[in-house]
């Protein structure tokens, strides 16, 4: 299911989203190519299916040192300048009654 996918929403400083179980919300600081994740809190459910994922997710977001988009999706890269992750994007457009056309 869509819940146990990890996601991130980068915006202002501040990131949201998956660890692929649990929520979770930090800070990051972006300076042209180069890409640094804060201490993230999250949400503490217990899954039954993902926690080995949700584990592997912030572990990977500490290794974090730049990114890049290639073939339309964000990769993540460590020091090295090795791809750790890659995130897709996942546009959708949603009507919501009389407030026409919402772009999620």
């Amino acid at each position: 299911p869509l819940a146990r996918v990890p996601r991130l929403e980068l915006r202002d400083g501040r990131v949201a989203g998956s660890s692929g179980c649990n929520r979770l919300a930090g800070s990051y600081t972006l300076a042209g190519p180069s890409l640094r994740f804060g201490p993230a809190a999250g949400t503490r459910m217990m899954c039954p299916d993902g926690m080995e994922l949700e584990r592997d997710v912030l572990a990977m977001l500490g290794s974090v040192a730049g990114w890049r988009v290639r073939d339309g999706a964000l990769a993540l890269l460590d020091a090295g300048g090795a791809e750790v992750a890659r995130f897709g994007t996942a546009l959708r457009s949603y009507a919501c009654g009389d407030a026409g056309p919402v772009l999620v």
